[in-house]
């Protein structure tokens, strides 16, 4: 009797250790199973489309860069209806940045001359005739560049609502890149 008692206080307890190694590898196993099925969408905190290109607004025609932070709007064929809105919402988009706007300039790029353009008074926005543009750069789209004239997020629109919510979005990423910015 006294052998078999022995033998059973002699045997291992493997609970601890099993407890421990689920507690450490299955964490490690689930999170791997999460990244490689796809499962897990990361955050994103612009609400433009990031270009991540490092191209510069200079390499594109665009001028060069001035120090500041500039929203630019490019227009391929003559200034129509939703052209017009465009201006003016560069102009709200100007006005929304309140006491930030000496950290920023708005720009206009286009093909021809802005013969029938209504610019807002009172806002500073520049015209710049350029020769060629990259097409996907001449679809109906508002650019943020920073003040290094590196292109760095693009809001492209369809329609006027769409230029609205693309408005607002470059708004928004604007004061953040503004804020965390220690240039421009």
């Amino acid at each position: 009797m006294s052998s078999s008692a022995k033998t059973n206080s002699k045997k291992p307890n493997r609970k601890p250790l099993i407890a421990i190694f689920l507690a450490f590898i299955l964490p490690v196993a689930a999170a791997y199973l999460v990244l490689n099925q796809g499962w897990y969408e990361g955050g994103v905190l612009n609400k433009g489309e990031l270009i991540a290109t490092g191209e510069t607004i200079d390499e594109k025609g665009g001028g060069d860069s001035t120090g500041a932070w500039l929203v630019v709007f490019t227009v391929d064929r003559p200034c129509r209806e939703l052209c017009q809105q465009s201006i003016d919402t560069l102009e709200n988009v100007w006005l929304a940045l309140g006491r930030k706007q000496d950290r920023a300039q708005l720009r206009a790029l286009g093909t021809g001359q802005p013969t029938n353009w209504k610019l807002p008074v009172g806002v500073p926005l520049q015209f710049q005739q350029i020769t060629s543009m990259d097409k996907r750069y001449f679809s109906d789209a508002l650019f943020v560049v920073d003040p290094l004239g590196n292109l760095v997020l693009r809001y492209p629109f369809e329609d006027e609502e769409g230029l609205t919510q693309q408005s607002q979005a470059l708004i928004k990423d604007l004061r953040k890149l503004m804020k965390n910015s220690k240039i421009g």
